[in-house]
């Protein structure tokens, strides 16, 4: 449950990426910046790409003046802050259908293939070199090396794509829905126009009506 917690140790799980969050009680957003700066960390120590460790130190100092303005936050302001994963909107939505049920195992199982792929390759880099020509080892060694680079290179890519083609999903079905609320609009207006103009037509016939009604009095 979210609560306002001691200020001097939200101060010092703030150094921790997640933790303050979780002390405060946001369980999903602290389990998310954790994910990300540790998941950063162990896929640069894994794959040898140090400028990933220039993306997890971004991550470490989001996280950190993010909890730092969630702890001086004004106490409705804070009561109002949803637990939720970094992952939010649609994409959230959406994520949540890709490891549901059969498509849960497929991503695991893509997970560990290529896991289990990289600590072979890592491997077999050692025993290249006890069977093979130094000049062929030289260059089988260096395309082991760039392949997970590669690899994650791709993938990324592969993200940002995803990233791009549901923004635009996105875009395209508010505007569709501002349309479809223009069309209502306009619809309306023309409904209200429409009773305008009966009302007019029979205050015109009631006045001609009152009008012939005092012409044969008159003529009476």
């Amino acid at each position: 449950m979210k609560s306002r917690k001691s200020r001097f140790w939200t101060f010092c799980l703030s150094f921790l990426p997640g933790c303050a969050e979780m002390y405060m009680g946001f369980m999903k957003m602290g389990l998310s910046l954790m994910t990300v700066f540790w998941g950063l960390i162990a896929l640069a120590a894994v794959l040898n790409i140090g400028p990933l460790l220039f993306v997890a130190l971004v991550a470490w100092f989001y996280s950190f003046f993010h909890a730092r303005n969630m702890a001086h936050m004004p106490d409705a302001e804070f009561e109002n802050q949803k637990d939720e994963f970094l992952l939010g909107g649609r994409m959230e939505t959406e994520t949540k259908e890709l490891f549901r049920g059969e498509n849960t195992s497929r991503a695991v199982a893509v997970i560990l293939v290529i896991l289990g792929t990289v600590f072979c390759l890592r491997a077999f880099r050692n025993l290249i070199w006890r069977y093979l020509p130094s000049s062929v080892a030289f260059w089988v060694d260096d395309l082991f090396y760039m392949l997970p680079q590669i690899l994650i290179g791709v993938g990324i890519i592969l993200l940002g794509c995803w990233m791009i083609r549901g923004k635009k999903r996105d875009l395209f079905e508010e505007e569709k829905a501002e349309q479809e609320d223009r069309k209502e609009e306009d619809r309306k207006e023309e409904d209200r126009k429409e009773e305008d103009r009966r009302e007019t037509e029979d205050s015109v016939k009631s006045l001609a009506a009152a009008e012939g009604d005092e012409k044969d009095d008159g003529q009476v």
